[in-house]
């Protein structure tokens, strides 16, 4: 009797959620939206943010096997039902941005191997550009979307531009200012204005440290930044304050005290922020098991 009300329970949940979805999916277009209406030119109608009803299973089974293949760290293979997602549902901007994702890990995981030797001498052809294309793509339909521009500035950051990056992770952290990974990518990426491609020095210093404060005031197990506000202090001559900021990055970080809780913060996925994180609108889906510890990509020193 308790396992029929369960499972009826479970159908009826099954159910509203669906239907939730199929509203959304159906629902008109904001007036004045970008993707609303046809084209300047009136002859094709342009690309509206939802999954046409029709396609919902196929797009759900997609999806959620992108996202369980995401938490494995099997990035080709998330590429390959992201993508199919993105063929039924082109419109749909949570795809366009998940697509982006897993194309930015498969690519940063290539692009390490390459450079670790553990690949041809040959260069591999990575899937920045096409995960640029999206984002850019998703930016020009909805200019405010901070997975878009978060992701776009990680990438950015990863081939160098850091000027273009920064610009990104600014907008995200006046959009959100809650966002404490944010932050530490806008010091991360912050230049030197005598010679905007390289990485901000001794004299951005206090710049440096009132960026990283922030990061550390929203979240203070975020080991990257205190190791990066400790570098600061060294510049700004202030001794002791780097000692404290190190000894606490010490204690926190898990790859020097294996019991330390503190948040990475590196370059791979689940560790890159929750703007760097798939979206998932669909609830219903059983857990994967851990899989251990992921792959990661490197920026750049």
């Amino acid at each position: 009797m308790m396992r029929s009300r369960r499972l009826a329970t479970t159908k009826i949940a099954s159910l509203i959620v669906l239907c939730a979805i199929l509203t959304a999916c159906s629902r008109a277009p904001r007036p004045g939206a970008s993707g609303a209406g046809t084209t300047a030119g009136g002859a094709q109608p342009a690309l509206r943010d939802e999954i046409p009803a029709d396609r919902l299973n196929e797009v759900v089974a997609a999806h959620l096997e992108g996202v369980g293949l995401m938490e494995q760290y099997q990035y080709a293979q998330a590429v390959a039902a992201f993508r199919k997602v993105h063929q039924l549902a082109p419109g749909w901007i949570a795809g366009s941005i998940n697509l982006a994702i897993a194309l930015l890990n498969d690519s940063g995981i290539k692009a390490e191997a390459a450079k670790g030797g553990r690949a041809s001498a040959t260069p591999p052809a990575t899937n920045f550009d096409e995960a640029l294309k999206l984002l850019d793509a998703v930016i020009e339909r909805d200019p405010q979307n901070l997975h878009a521009h978060y992701c776009r500035g990680l990438i950015l950051e990863y081939q160098g531009d850091l000027e273009r990056a920064h610009k990104d992770f600014a907008i995200v952290t006046e959009r959100d200012p809650s966002d404490a990974h944010a932050w530490l990518k806008l010091g991360t990426t912050l230049t030197d204005p005598e010679n905007p491609g390289a990485q901000a020095g001794p004299k951005q210093a206090r710049e440096l440290i009132a960026i990283y404060t922030k990061a550390l005031e929203r979240n203070p197990y975020l080991v990257m930044a205190l190791y990066k506000i400790q570098q600061a202090y060294i510049w700004a001559g202030e001794p002791k304050k780097q000692a404290e900021a190190l000894n606490l990055w010490r204690r926190l970080n898990p790859d020097v005290n294996p019991a330390g809780p503190g948040d990475t913060g590196k370059t791979y996925y689940g560790e890159m922020g929750r703007y760097a994180t798939v979206i998932d609108p669909f609830p219903m889906r059983s857990q994967m098991p851990d899989p251990g510890h992921p792959p990661r990509f490197d920026v750049p020193e």
